[in-house]
């Protein structure tokens, strides 16, 4: 379902709706209307508001049809008891370490070394050169050896 047939289908059932007989859902659904931003992302916010392991940004506005329903992009906490103590703080030193670079250099960074997709298409995905891919690799690879580039 997209944002449009959703705002069709909210305004449709609030019109259906009975005076006085206000479930949950369609209380989420008023508010989902009524925000500003995408529905999709009130909706999740509602859905996930009690669970500890996840978080929406409140300004987040990420969201895409999937066949069984809307994704949204949100946080998830990944508690360290479930990792092992060493990956775990390898984990939060590289987090660090890459802070001090650019988002755009970050995300040169993952694309090429999680996902390994190769330079050349990382520069035409982002719209960049091939220089600037080179130059961002280098960037952050400086910064995990806590050099600077």
């Amino acid at each position: 379902m997209n944002i449009r047939h959703f705002r069709q289908w909210s305004q449709a059932r609030r019109a259906a709706r009975k005076p006085g007989r206000a479930g949950i859902r369609n209380c989420a659904v008023e508010v989902a209307a009524s925000r500003s931003g995408p529905p999709a992302i009130a909706l999740a916010s509602l859905r996930y508001v009690g669970d500890p392991h996840v978080a929406i940004e409140p300004l987040e506005t990420e969201c895409r049809v999937h066949p069984r329903g809307v994704e949204v992009r949100a946080w998830i906490l990944v508690p360290e008891g479930d990792m092992p103590p060493r990956l775990a703080d390898a984990i939060a030193s590289s987090i660090v370490k890459l802070d001090s670079v650019s988002l755009l250099d970050r995300r040169i960074f993952y694309l090429s070394s999680a996902y390994g997709v190769a330079l050349r298409d990382i520069a035409t995905l982002l719209n960049v050169s091939r220089r600037q891919v080179r130059r961002a690799m280098l960037r952050a690879i400086a910064a995990l050896d806590g050099k600077r580039a």
